[in-house]
């Protein structure tokens, strides 16, 4: 057994190993600071005192930096690089921890959320359901959650097709709501991010081609001509989009004088159901992790230096959790070193409207057939607008949602009552129509 030691460090000197090949979710890192805040610091981050590195517990010390922590206990070792490398591994490698009982994981799972529903999310015991396909603890969730006095937890894009209203924020929280001129001239940004700018040598986009990430790509064109920079348009082909996107993709890129790079996934959106026997969780969306946002970050981590490189979406305040205009500006929640922006964070979605209308980007050919958002075809979380023009426009792709349910299940199956593919498009008085070899909306007399 090695020598070590516990002792308070100061936070300064406990410096990110560079090569370290852990990551986290933004979803994770809230969770992670849950239990940071529930339960205090339990288990001290590793430190080599060699090299200055954290070898365990970047995360946390990040938190806990945040936090204002100044003294942060740590298990102190005194190790070689190579050995040092070699215990980053093993303290997080899978292989040589036990694996989940399935049964009786969803005993104490069932027991958690029993005594304490929101303690049970904060410390996301609903992705560990998940994860390990315990699909029953999702409806007993919900259950739970319909029969709370607040009522059922219900995302603003499974309204009935109306658009979801803009989320109200504490007042303040967003200093000031900038037009589309402030925009497109950066007037809004912090002066960090013209810091930033001065000192970086490209933007990467991360483009789907709707309205939001075009306005992005605008504003992005527009920092690139200020500065001189170059912009790379990253578009992540899921093979499941409407069609046609991948061409407006193309078209757009090309109007902002962006290089465009298509990425693809590892898995397909199919294969994800297939592994989960059921459509992806509607709180959890991990088919845009795995089908968009992995591959965009890989391809992100093996072409672009961190500290040269300014990453940027089309994140804005009225749709995010979070409201206040300090989350604009944050840190890659997957590539350390590297600053991640949202220019349109306080824009509201009318002048993002404006930037876009005003450039010369295309517009994306599915507004005008009715499609409320570039998305997949098959995305179980559209609204009833979405699903009315993939009906009317894409028949046959509507149909294969449909057979699909006979497998999956309904596409909304967190709704109360689940709501399948027809009662989502469906109006009163309307029914599906699934003679042929497609599928249309009909009266319900006829």
């Amino acid at each position: 057994m090695k020598n070590w030691e516990i002792r308070e460090i100061d936070a300064a000197q406990l410096k990110r190993a560079p090569y370290n090949p852990r990551e986290m979710t933004a979803p994770a890192q809230v969770a992670l600071e849950n239990s940071l805040e529930r339960f205090g610091l339990v288990e001290p981050v590793v430190w080599n005192k060699r090299t200055g590195h954290i070898v365990g517990g970047h995360q946390r010390v990040r938190l806990l930096r945040r936090a204002g922590v100044e003294k942060i206990p740590a298990v102190v070792v005194d190790l070689p690089l190579d050995e040092e490398k070699a215990l980053n591994i093993a303290l997080n490698n899978p292989a040589l921890a036990g694996e989940f009982n399935v049964a009786a994981l969803t005993k104490v799972l069932q027991e958690q959320l029993a005594d304490d529903a929101a303690r049970f999310r904060a410390l996301a015991m609903d992705q560990l359901a998940d994860d390990h396909g315990i699909v029953a603890m999702q409806q007993a969730l919900c259950n739970l959650e319909q029969s709370s006095p607040a009522g059922p937890v219900r995302a603003p894009s499974l309204d009935e097709g109306a658009p979801a209203a803009p989320k109200q924020f504490p007042t303040g929280t967003i200093d000031h709501w900038q037009t589309a001129e402030e925009c497109l001239a950066g007037a809004g940004d912090p002066e960090a991010v013209r810091g930033i700018l001065s000192q970086i040598e490209q933007i990467v986009v991360s483009y789907s081609g709707g309205v939001d990430s075009s306005a992005t790509l605008v504003w992005a064109s527009a920092r690139a001509r200020e500065y001189g920079l170059r912009v790379a348009c990253v578009y992540a082909e899921t093979g499941v989009e409407i069609p046609g996107t991948d061409l407006h993709v193309a078209q757009a890129a090309r109007a902002a004088g962006a290089e465009l790079f298509v990425v693809h996934p590892e898995t397909t959106f199919w294969l994800l159901c297939e592994r989960r026997g059921a459509w992806p969780d509607i709180r959890y969306r991990s088919c845009i992790t795995k089908l968009v946002n992995d591959p965009v970050d890989a391809w992100v981590k093996a072409n672009c230096e961190p500290t040269k490189t300014l990453f940027v979406t089309g994140r804005r305040a009225e749709e995010a959790v979070l409201g206040s205009s300090a989350d604009a500006l944050r840190d890659h929640p997957a590539i350390p070193g590297m600053p991640f922006y949202a220019p349109l964070f306080a824009v509201r979605k009318a002048e993002v409207r404006r930037v876009v209308e005003g450039s010369p980007l295309p517009w994306w050919p599915g507004y005008a057939l009715g499609f409320a958002r570039t998305a997949c075809w098959c995305c179980p979380f559209q609204c009833r607008q979405q699903a009315r023009a993939l009906i009317t426009h894409y028949p046959g792709l509507a149909r294969y949602v449909v057979e699909a349910e006979r497998k999956l299940g309904p596409v909304q199956p967190l709704q109360r009552p689940p709501k399948n593919f027809e009662m989502l498009a469906c109006e009163a008085g309307e029914r599906l129509d699934l003679a042929g070899a497609a599928c249309a909306i009909r009266r319900a007399d006829l």
